[in-house]
């Protein structure tokens, strides 16, 4: 099994979403350049898919911790 972060997320997609959405080091940076439109350039569509991946990925994991436990 993968480690989870504190907020119980996988360790692998915390650093996905890091890297698209706030690392300007290394990744995309997408918070800055798309959603405060500082980019000039239209958003190519792999970066669309990838910030498709990214919200199916939370909505799961905010679906999955509000789900109460079934103990099966």
């Amino acid at each position: 099994m993968a480690p989870r972060t504190d907020a119980g997320m996988h360790a692998d997609w915390q650093a996905f979403l890091r890297l698209l959405l706030v690392d300007s080091d290394g990744g995309l940076n997408l918070r800055n350049s798309e959603l405060h439109d500082l980019s000039d350039t239209e958003t190519a569509p792999q970066t669309v898919a990838l910030v498709l991946l990214a919200a199916l990925y939370v909505t799961a994991h905010a679906h999955q911790a509000a789900a109460p436990a079934s103990g099966i």
